[in-house]
């Protein structure tokens, strides 16, 4: 297949020419085709048609097949101006064929506000070697329009809100030189779209508004260079689209407000240049997009406002290197960045989420998921194994940060305990000390759980005596007073436990089974409240006037009380002086 030229030469020769179809011309042509050094790169012989015979052909509705013919300036806007007729009036053609042909015109090749009156219509490894190509405004066949292997080498070609019929439309393995490709408007109507392997050289690619209707569309392998590849407004149905390994060239990538329907959709292994990403407004209604182990380059990101509500963005194994990527606003079922490097700033403040998995990614910059301006929801959020070396911005409250990590269905309580301290520490880093506490004391608490988890396999005897360690610890570290993280509270059991045991005091005086000496033998139970209350105050604080004596059990209360007291006290003093010193 010819890919390249730097000049070619023609040759009549006054011979009949009989092509595959067994058709025959009257004249042969000979075409030679020559690089920069004046080397032959290929060499053809054709039949020759003149385009005013395709003319009365056209006029007469006659079928005709131009298979390895060569064609000069056919232009049916200057046959619709021999036979009178209006600019944009359709022209009819009949049975149509032109395999392996060369087309060459002085300005362009011209099959626009045509009618394909037949099943299918082939341009199969045909040449465009001259002029631009214009199929702007045509209905092409209804089964079948082949364009596979073709080569055009001027640029500009375009399909203008052309119908391509409810066959597939195979453009697979052609090549387009520089200039615009314009496939804005066109209805892809029923069939497979295939432009797989082709090379679009550069300039811009446009499908702006395009129907892909209920086909597949396969993209794959594709070549796109420095102009922009614009898909916004496109639509597509139910079939699978596929652009894996593609290189997209540094232009703007444009697909805003494309609707991709309810198929499977694939950017795997795609490379993305220096321009801009844009999938803003996007939406799929259900299944999945992916864009695994491909590679962004260093334009923006932008996935703002896009409604998956019933699907998967999926960029496991992915590299970017864009400063900003951006997925504000944006509904998702599930995002998922696993084993990703996220080297510049991501904005993930999502307006819907049912699960944001970051696990086993790298993370050197930040990651914002606080709320701003508007509400951000995310059922579950995955960061298990996560390498943080940069920030990740998230409220505690608002993103309700305590559900989101033990919602995860995919982790166990060691992977959840590691990311509360993971959190722990980057709250400390960012200075938001009330949120570092917090992550501190789940931290403590999944961590007692995992504790618990071990005793399962264990020992009667240390499943007992785990147990016990494991609500002493419940009670003295988490209940008094939050793992030191909140003085008040250490205030409140400190307050909570005197009353108990002066209660208690007076309980037992009230029974008899326990006195204090220094008492008189006949006083009112106000007083002998009184002097509970005041005897428990003294041993708490372990001040001891020695005014007051415990006889009995109270002894064993007393000493137990003083304990209490002193630990209690000492708790308060750290959770106090850490609260203070931050």
């Amino acid at each position: 297949m010819l890919s390249n030229f730097s000049t070619y030469k023609i040759k009549i020769k006054h011979k009949a020419f009989t092509n595959s179809k067994g058709f025959t011309f009257e004249e042969t042509v000979a075409i030679s085709f020559y690089d920069s050094y004046k080397k032959e790169l290929l060499y053809r012989e054709l039949g020759f048609v003149a385009a005013e015979d395709l003319y009365q052909k056209i006029k007469n509705n006659e079928p005709f097949n131009i298979d390895d013919c060569f064609i000069e300036n056919f232009s049916l806007s200057k046959y619709r101006d021999i036979n009178n007729l209006g600019k944009e009036e359709i022209v009819p053609l009949k049975e149509f064929s032109a395999e392996r042909s060369i087309f060459s015109a002085d300005y362009e090749t011209d099959f626009s506000f045509s009618d394909f009156q037949f099943e299918k219509a082939s341009f199969q490894e045909s040449l465009f070697i001259k002029g631009m190509l214009n199929f702007s405004n045509t209905h092409l066949a209804q089964f079948s329009n082949n364009f596979s292997y073709c080569f055009f080498n001027d640029g500009n070609v375009t399909f203008y809100k052309s119908i391509f019929g409810n066959g597939d439309t195979i453009f697979k393995n052609s090549i387009f030189k520089n200039g615009k490709k314009n496939f804005q408007l066109c209805d892809f109507a029923q069939g497979k779209v295939l432009f797989e392997n082709v090379d679009f050289g550069e300039g811009d690619v446009l499908f702006v508004n395009a129907n892909f209707s209920q086909g597949d569309v396969s993209f794959k392998i594709s070549n796109f260079s420095t102009g922009k590849v614009d898909f916004h407004y496109s639509k597509f149905g139910v079939g699978k689209v596929n652009f894996e390994k593609i290189n997209f060239g540094d232009g703007l990538v444009d697909f805003r407000m494309v609707e991709f329907g309810e198929g499977k959709c694939s950017f795997n292994k795609t490379i993305f240049g220096a321009g801009n990403v844009d999938f803003e407004g996007a939406e799929l209604k259900k299944g999945r997009m992916t864009f695994r182990k491909t590679i962004f380059g260093e334009g923006k990101i932008n996935f703002e406002n896009v409604v998956f509500k019933k699907a998967d963005l999926n960029f496991d194994h992915t590299i970017f290197n864009a400063d900003l990527s951006h997925f504000q606003n944006s509904t998702f079922r599930e995002l998922s960045f696993k084993s990703c490097h996220l080297d510049n700033y991501f904005d993930l403040r999502l307006k819907h989420c049912e699960s944001l998995i970051l696990s086993d990614t790298i993370v050197r910059d930040i990651i914002d998921i606080k709320p701003y301006k508007s509400n951000v929801y995310i059922k579950e959020f995955d960061f298990s194994n996560l390498r943080l070396l940069g920030h990740i911005y998230i409220d505690w409250k608002q993103n309700n940060v305590a559900e989101i990590i033990k919602n995860q269905k995919n982790t166990d309580l060691k992977e959840k305990s590691e990311q509360f301290l993971m959190l722990k520490e980057n709250f400390n880093n960012i200075g938001e000390y009330d949120a570092e506490d917090k992550a501190y004391v789940a931290f403590k608490r999944m961590e007692e759980l995992v504790t618990l988890e071990e005793l399962k396999d264990k020992s009667w005897w240390k499943k007992l005596s785990g147990k016990i360690g494991y609500y002493f610890r419940l009670w003295i570290f988490d209940k008094a007073g939050l793992y030191a993280t909140d003085p008040v509270r250490v205030l409140l059991s400190m307050f909570v436990s005197y009353i108990f045991f002066s209660l208690l005091f007076v309980f037992m005086q009230q029974a008899n089974w326990g006195m204090l000496t220094g008492q008189e033998s006949d006083i009112s139970l106000w007083q002998s409240i009184s002097d509970a209350f005041y005897f428990s105050a003294i041993t708490y604080l372990t001040v001891g006037y020695g005014d007051f004596s415990p006889l009995m059990i109270n002894r064993a209360f007393a000493a137990f009380e003083g304990f209490v007291g002193v630990f209690l006290m000492a708790y308060f003093t750290v959770a106090f002086v850490r609260k203070i010193l931050r």
